[in-house]
């Protein structure tokens, strides 16, 4: 299933699940539109952890490279 896929199943899973709220009679605090933002806040709170996490393999990537290529060298020196 494709990530659009994914998320129009996630948006009717939500949809239904605010009907039914609604249905039930609790509409004051929570309704669909409030769930669906806090679904949205969620999404770009993990892509942004995912960009942290990339950020600091980078810098750690590029602290390392220097010794890890004179590594080789002193394999041969041997």
């Amino acid at each position: 299933m494709t990530k659009k896929g994914l998320q129009n199943l996630a948006l009717q899973g939500i949809d239904a699940l605010g009907y039914r709220l609604d249905d039930l009679g609790v509409t004051n605090r929570l309704n669909r539109h409030n769930l669906a933002a806090l679904v949205m806040i969620w999404q770009w709170r993990l892509q942004g952890e995912k960009d942290r996490a990339e950020i600091r393999r980078q810098r750690y990537r590029r602290r390392a490279e220097p010794f890890l290529q004179k590594v080789p060298a002193l394999r041969h020196k041997q």
